[in-house]
């Protein structure tokens, strides 16, 4: 099988990540839909192995309201530096009931133009504040063992292996 399972016990409340020239908030992934459409083909147009890139229609199954989606939490990072505001990444999150179940991580991406940047930690962070300031310690996400640099990315934010 070639998906890892993360974990991440939060023992502190999160130290907020500052991104210079970024600007991170909460959308309706509906209403964002293009942007966040247009992020996600752009982060894994080049990974190995290949992802397919997304139509709308692929959005509106995976969070549509027929989808199992509805408490979802998702985030935009904008380069809000120079010229009109671009996204360059995005993390959601599902918050279930009761908060003693782990919070799950989803899609955590960034444009490969903005990689190296610290964008990929500030989208973490603020997911994982957002997940302590309402009762969930335990996080989990999933990835696939081959994005090496992904994983290595969690590891260094102190995710294990694990159920």
């Amino acid at each position: 099988m070639n998906v890892l399972v993360l974990r991440k016990v939060l023992v502190e409340q999160p130290e907020p990540h500052r991104g210079e020239g970024m600007q991170v908030v909460r959308v309706d992934l509906l209403a964002a839909g293009a942007e966040w459409l247009a992020l996600r083909n752009r982060a894994f147009r080049d990974e190995n192995p290949p992802v397919r890139p997304w139509t709308p229609a692929d959005l509106h199954r995976e969070f549509g309201p027929a989808s199992r989606a509805r408490d979802r939490v998702t985030w935009l990072a904008r380069d809000v530096a120079a010229g009109p505001p671009a996204v360059c990444g995005a993390v959601s999150i599902s918050l279930p009931r009761p908060a003693s179940e782990a919070a799950s991580l989803h899609w955590l991406m960034v444009d490969p133009d903005y990689r190296g940047r610290g964008i990929g930690s500030l989208l973490l962070g603020t997911a994982e504040r957002h997940c302590w300031e309402r009762g969930h310690r335990v996080l989990r996400l999933e990835t696939h063992r081959g994005w090496e640099k992904a994983v290595r990315f969690y590891i260094r934010h102190e995710y294990q292996a694990g159920r």
